[in-house]
């Protein structure tokens, strides 16, 4: 039996979110401005390191090798590091990859520089890039997603207070309904007996309630947009355990290089948090322990972050949507039925009344021409949804009938991800088997900035505040 101390986790994932800050940082600002943050963000690591406290969690050494073999799988299978079929937004992902390890930093071409959620790929783009080696630099990626989605599972382990094998299949099977939604519209125009042909071509069926509405299942968010899911998995169970609110800041702002909307729809816990300590300690204290060095880094990792976003170039219509028969139904199929289960126990929750509040609003905002802002706000909830149901269907007071009605919607759910990990065996297969690649993806020496690929999502205006006065020549 393995007994260790998850404070060494914490520690690990807190490495995991400040190196590639630390990298940007280095990469992208003139060395008068860098230089001075990487001082201040290390000092910050250093100290946040030693506030973790301990917890230990015990398992066989057996059980545990069991454990990160298949989340290895799971990674694998995602397409990260092109070891396998890829879905289609690996194009672009793919295209980002090879900029940021063959071009110069900061990457340019033209009039526009690179303007994306480019952290997660920092680390193994620089080892690429000194080595010459895309081939370094793929297996990296798959590396540090592996070491990400396993520090995930630890930290979402002790936060339920056990190693279960249990836990990490309900992570990757968790999804909403999605499978009814998409029959719905499907069998408008076809027939049952083409709608059970079709289902055996496992499609993604996430958009099941037409393009304004998702709520991706975790193995969705890693086969599809990795890059800003898996260091958001690890910075949101970083401050759900957080016992020192000095950092709490700090661990937030780390995220915003990875995760602009998962960041916003993470906003209203992060004020919660500061609203409840002043009501407890009073406003002078509060202002007299938070005016330290780890929050004013915060602050400027935020800024500097924000002021990179602010370069892009991309527009599009901002409002609201009107709510409609489609979203309550997606409310219903995504987050309620779930909730039947858990809410009961946790309805004096803050955060998942907060966080049940922000699912139900932010899915009627508009903003740009892209679903992102629905889609990507609510992946701290659906996180802690899931975390939710799995003390639920452990907690040995709940009636085994509940807990079967819970099981049948989770398999009804399950669908979802596992059509997802289908589809990538079945492309997989094909691609070997037949030399078929049926989403061309991009070679090796493709850039976002080629026609076809280069989007105003991808690329930030050269005249705007952060490239004139703060990138380095």
């Amino acid at each position: 039996m393995i007994h260790f101390d998850t404070k060494y986790i914490k520690i690990l994932g807190l490495i995991y979110l400040c190196l590639p800050v630390l990298i940007f940082f280095i990469g992208w600002l003139h060395w008068y401005i860098s230089i001075p943050a990487i001082l201040l963000l290390s000092f910050c690591l250093f100290t946040a390191t030693r506030q973790n406290e301990s917890f230990i969690l015990s398992v066989s050494l057996n059980k545990l090798l069991f454990i990160l073999t298949i989340i290895f799988c799971w990674v694998f299978l995602s397409g990260i590091g092109r070891y396998v079929w890829q879905n289609d937004d690996h194009l672009w992902r793919n295209a980002i990859f090879n900029d940021l390890l063959y071009r110069e930093w900061p990457v340019y071409n033209g009039e526009y520089g690179l303007c994306y959620y480019i952290g997660f790929w920092l680390p193994s783009a620089l080892i690429g890039k000194l080595f010459h080696s895309m081939l370094l630099g793929n297996m990296l990626q798959l590396f540090w997603t592996w070491i990400g989605m396993s520090v995930f599972y630890l930290l979402v382990s002790e936060y339920l207070g056990k190693i279960r094998i249990g836990v990490l299949f309900i992570m990757i099977f968790f999804s909403g309904i999605d499978i009814i939604g998409y029959g719905v519209e499907y069998l408008k125009g076809h027939s049952w007996s083409d709608f059970g042909e079709f289902l055996t071509l496992f499609p993604h069926i996430e958009w099941s309630h037409g393009s304004a509405f998702q709520a991706s299942s975790v193995t969705t968010l890693l086969f599809w947009v990795f890059n800003q899911a898996v260091p958001f998995f690890v910075g949101m169970m970083l401050v759900l355990q957080n016992k020192n609110s000095r950092y709490t800041l700090f661990i937030y702002s780390l995220l915003l290089l990875f995760s602009p909307f998962p960041f916003v729809g993470f906003a209203p816990i992060i004020g919660y948090y500061y609203i409840k300590e002043i009501y407890d300690i009073g406003i002078k204290s509060f202002f007299k322990q938070h005016l330290c060095i780890e929050n004013l880094t915060a602050l400027f990792i935020i800024l500097v972050v924000g002021l990179y976003y602010v370069s892009n170039i991309a527009t599009g219509e901002s409002g609201f949507r009107t709510p409609t028969s489609r979203y309550l139904f997606f409310l219903l199929t995504q987050y309620g039925i779930y909730l039947i289960f858990v809410f009961k126990d946790n309805k004096k929750d803050p955060i998942l009344i907060i966080m049940c509040i922000t699912a139900a609003i932010f899915p009627l905002i508009r903003l740009g021409e892209a679903s992102d802002f629905c889609m990507r706000t609510n992946i701290p909830f659906i996180m802690y949804m899931m975390i939710l149901f799995a003390r639920f269907l452990y907690d040995s007071s709940v009636c085994r009938q509940f807990k079967i009605m819970a099981l049948l919607v989770f398999l009804l759910g399950a669908i979802t991800p596992f059509f997802e990990i289908a589809r990538t065996v079945r492309g997989t297969y094909e691609e070997y088997k037949y030399g078929i690649d049926g989403e061309q993806k991009v070679t090796d020496r493709d850039s976002i900035f080629d026609d076809g690929l280069i989007g105003t999502n991808f690329v930030g205006n050269k005249e705007s505040f952060f490239y004139r006065y703060l990138v380095r020549d």
